[in-house]
Parts: structure tokens; C-alpha cells; sequence
């Protein structure tokens, strides 16, 4: 009796002696910061997270840089900020206030090799449920083949309540045009979608453009209106990301196209066309095209 009496005494004080570890890890700065150490070094340098303030049950949590390198591209993250609630994860939602990042810079590697492949489930893991978030973005860079994309000023909501996942975009400054728009598409197969979003471009030459989304993920069908002066131009087809032929047909249309108005010293026209494609193996583009002035 003695014995099953030191026996339950030592595994009760085992049992605190656990909860206080994970608490200490959880729910402590310098706990924080050891844990993100040794998720460095079991990922053998992939992931590397510098300068982190918070803990896991901290309402806040700020990283000075994270860096993720894989064999296709390196990502790396700078001056990030968690606002969330984590208690609400007892009752599987999660629910982020604002995650906010001063830049992100994805740098292509090289090509995936991989396929693509259509996912069975865009639901959160273990049943969570993601309560209307704010995602704010200073500045992200892509670089691939010695070339830099450079996005500016991205700010949006997004929301998992519900059987659908919703975007709202507020703004995307691209090196093209300025971006605003929202989106849905549902969690489950087969991933019913739609969304329009609406670009608006200054100088050198002002236009404006919408593009409408809808149908399912594995075959989105898509339209394309742009106006600038008396320019217009129309692109409509299907967009196919996880097969072999990603953009099964394209039809395009335009009139009053003018290329004095699109570059210096090139003659003024004003030009009409239209075409109708097909994609072939090895990514060509087979139809009709025609073009007039």
C-alpha cells in the first residue's frame, strides 16, 4: 500500500512537473524563444526565426525576420506582428485581429518539379474555424532569374466561417495597375468560386480593366474587360491550374487600339482584332487570329 502510495505521488508530481514545463514553454518569452530554436535546428537550417517578443498565450507576437528555404524557392519575412486571441482556440476558432509584415521577398530557385495537384479538403485542420482576419503587407518582392516584381501597400480581409472562404481585397499596388476586389470559393469539393476584381491604372496612359472569376478550382472560367481612351480590349476563357493544359481555350478581342498611344514613335492607327485559341501539348497556342486598321 505504501509503494502504490509512492507510486501515484510520483506520477502526480511527474504530471506537474510536465504542465509546468509546457507552460513554461507556452506561456514564457524565454520558453518562446527556446522552442523556436529548436524548430531551427530539427528543420537542419530550413527554418530560421530571429528576434521574436511573446509567447504562444501572449495576445501579441512580433518576429524581427523569419526565413524558410526549401529546394525551389527561399521566403524570407521581416518585422512581423500577430495580433490574435489564442484562448479562442479551446473553442476551435481562430481568430486573428491583424497580421502585418513591413516586407516579404520570395526568391524562385528554380522550377518545381512536382505536379500540381487538386486538394481534397481547403478546410483548417481539427475542425477551426477562422473568424474575419486583417492581412496588412508593406512590401513584398518576387525575384526570379535576376528580375524583382515589387508589390506595394497589400491590404485585405479574409474569413473561413461559414462553408466558404472569403477575400476582400482593399488594395495591391502592382508594377502594373492598382487592385481591388473580393472572392469566395468554398471549402469542400468541388470548390464552387467566384470573385471580380477591378484595376485602375495613371500615367502614362490611363485604364481601368475588370476581371469576373467563377465556376469550380479545377477549371475557372474567367473574363477580362480594359478600356483606355478610346481603346478596348476583351479576353474571356478557362483557366485549368492542376491539369496538364492550363489554359484550354482564350478568346481575345479589341478595337480602336492605337500604339502611338502605347509607345513613343510608333505609328498612329487604329486597329481592331480578335482571335480564338486552343492550347496544345507543350504549352502552344493553336487558333485564329485577325487583325485590321
Amino acid at each position: 500500500m505504501k509503494r502504490l502510495l509512492w507510486t501515484f505521488v510520483a506520477l502526480v508530481l511527474l504530471l506537474l512537473a510536465l504542465l509546468g514545463g509546457l507552460g513554461w514553454l507556452a506561456a514564457t518569452p524565454d520558453g518562446m524563444r527556446w522552442l523556436t530554436g529548436e524548430l531551427s535546428s530539427l528543420s537542419q537550417g530550413k527554418l530560421k526565426i530571429e528576434g521574436i517578443e511573446g509567447h504562444l498565450l501572449s495576445p501579441s507576437l512580433a518576429v524581427r525576420t523569419l526565413e524558410f528555404n526549401s529546394a525551389t524557392q527561399r521566403i524570407r519575412v521581416e518585422q512581423a506582428r500577430l495580433d490574435w486571441q489564442p484562448r479562442a482556440l479551446w473553442q476551435r476558432r481562430l481568430v486573428i485581429q491583424q497580421l502585418s509584415a513591413q516586407r516579404v521577398v520570395v526568391e524562385m530557385l528554380k522550377p518545381s518539379v512536382e505536379p500540381s495537384t487538386l486538394p481534397a479538403s481547403l478546410r483548417l485542420p481539427f475542425g477551426l474555424v477562422l473568424e474575419p482576419a486583417r492581412v496588412e503587407l508593406a512590401r513584398l518582392d518576387i525575384l526570379k532569374a535576376g528580375q524583382t516584381l515589387r508589390f506595394a501597400d497589400v491590404r485585405l480581409g479574409v474569413a473561413g466561417t461559414g462553408a466558404r472562404w472569403q477575400l476582400q481585397l482593399e488594395s495591391l499596388v502592382t508594377p502594373w495597375a492598382s487592385l481591388r476586389g473580393q472572392a469566395s470559393i468554398a471549402q469542400d469539393a468541388p470548390f464552387a468560386l467566384r470573385g471580380r476584381f477591378d484595376a485602375v491604372r495613371g500615367d502614362p496612359l490611363p485604364a481601368q480593366a475588370g476581371l469576373d472569376l467563377q465556376g469550380r478550382l479545377e477549371a475557372i472560367q474567367f473574363k477580362l474587360d480594359a478600356t483606355a481612351k478610346d481603346m478596348n480590349a476583351l479576353a474571356s476563357g478557362e483557366l485549368a491550374p492542376f491539369a496538364d493544359l492550363l489554359l484550354p481555350r482564350l478568346l481575345v478581342a479589341g478595337q480602336g487600339i492605337n500604339p502611338a498611344q502605347w509607345a513613343a514613335g510608333a505609328p498612329t492607327a487604329r486597329l481592331a482584332f480578335s482571335g480564338v485559341f486552343e492550347q496544345q501539348p507543350g504549352q502552344r497556342l493553336l487558333g485564329n487570329f485577325s487583325l485590321s486598321n
